[in-house]
């Protein structure tokens, strides 16, 4: 099965990414958590389109001041429509962002988990190593869907229609 990227619709409903944010000349890491996003906090779309191997994203940048950075998360809401199973199987990529504006390499990936956490709640996905940013960079932040039939497997939440290209694009911290 072919993997596809749902890209560069970027609406993860919330894309939340905690992160480590190094200070001093030694970069030394310090534990101050900062959370990236993507979200206009209205939840408006699912799609009953999504099928293992998908992956569903966001493009994320930290302040440039806020770098080297470590991802250690990932959290999104998903939706379990009338017709979906009542668990699906994920897992947490970063991907690093090509010249042309497209996902390029895998930086890192959580284990598999089963979700059975659904829309109102948010599911949280660790990823067992942190993946450290030393320069500003965007990134993709993403869901894998490791298992999944088309028509039947839950949902990422959408805060516009899948489709819009520029609906609640926000690269923020804070």
């Amino acid at each position: 099965m072919t993997k596809r990227l749902i890209f560069p619709i970027l609406l993860l409903l919330p894309v939340l990414l905690l992160l480590l944010v190094g200070r001093g000349p030694a970069r030394a890491w310090t534990p101050a958590d900062i959370q990236l996003y993507n979200d206009n906090g209205d939840a408006h779309a699912y799609g009953a389109i999504f099928h293992q191997s998908d992956v569903v994203g966001s493009v994320l940048k930290a302040a440039d001041a806020n770098y080297p950075i470590r991802i250690q998360s990932v959290q999104a809401r998903l939706y379990h429509y009338q017709g979906s199973t009542d668990s699906v199987q994920v897992r947490a990529v970063i991907y690093s962002i090509g010249p042309d504006g497209s996902p390029q390499t895998l930086l890192g990936a959580s284990d598999p988990v089963q979700v059975t956490t659904f829309h109102p709640d948010e599911v949280s996905i660790p990823l067992p190593e942190p993946i450290s940013l030393q320069a500003p960079q965007s990134f993709l932040a993403g869901i894998e869907y490791m298992s999944g039939v088309e028509g039947s497997t839950p949902s990422i939440l959408f805060d516009s229609p899948p489709g819009d290209e520029v609906a609640g694009l926000q690269n923020s911290a804070g």
